[in-house]
């Protein structure tokens, strides 16, 4: 039998790696596991598999599993399905139902090709690296099509957005300690007959975040 191995990441597409995401569940059986592995991202019917000898198809697993645990390359926009696509162009302005959307999605694996929905959008709009996306419309207009999205640009964009999220809440503590001082520094008489305006409310933030930043952290 005649076996064409994917040798890169990007050879893998998204929904082939949720499918095998469902049968590699704990206390699944490694044979089946295997089976499912091979008939997934080889691309054969699951009975052939039957028909590899056992050594042969371990071999494989292995030779899968390496590709696996390749790292993707973040790609801000890449053309895919005939259409150039880009990244939220600027992820401080992402909106209330994008985040909420990300964020749902983000929580599972087989929500991935829905994250992805949300991140990445057509581009309606280019200037040399400056360009505009389509306007959101939820994440079920484009979800489908991002399951044959290769695995890599998929898994390096979660990492890219976990990685500025890390970011943000890193700077977030030091950012409320410097308004907290700024606003200590502002107080006039007016301002010292409300707690609020003199920073007691800030100050109250600060030490909130100070408590909560950690378990977020993780």
């Amino acid at each position: 039998m005649e076996l064409n191995i994917p040798e890169n990441i990007n050879e893998i597409t998204l929904g082939q790696y949720q499918k095998f995401e469902l049968a590699n569940k704990e206390g699944a059986d490694e044979e089946f596991v295997i089976n499912k592995m091979i008939s997934i991202f080889c691309d054969i019917d699951m009975r052939d598999t039957l028909d590899i000898k056992l050594e042969q198809a371990e071999e494989v697993a292995d030779d899968l599993a390496d590709v696996l645990v390749q790292e993707g390359t973040f790609q801000q926009r890449f053309e895919y399905k005939g259409k150039e696509w880009g990244i939220i162009p600027n992820l401080t302005d992402i909106t209330l139902g994008e985040y909420i959307d990300l964020e749902e999605a983000l929580k599972d694996t087989q929500q991935l090709h829905r994250a992805m929905a949300v991140l990445y959008r057509p581009i309606t709009k280019k200037y040399k690296k400056l360009y505009s996306i389509e306007k959101y419309e939820g994440a079920s207009k484009y979800s489908e099509e991002m399951k044959d999205l290769p695995l890599g640009t998929a898994s390096a964009a979660v990492v890219f957005f976990y990685n500025l999220s890390n970011g943000l809440l890193k700077a977030s503590p030091a950012y409320f300690q410097k308004l907290a001082q700024m606003e200590q520094k502002k107080k006039t008489t007016p301002q010292k007959d409300s707690s609020v305006r003199s920073g007691a409310g800030l100050r109250q933030y600060t030490a909130w975040l100070a408590e909560v930043l950690p378990d977020l952290m993780r």
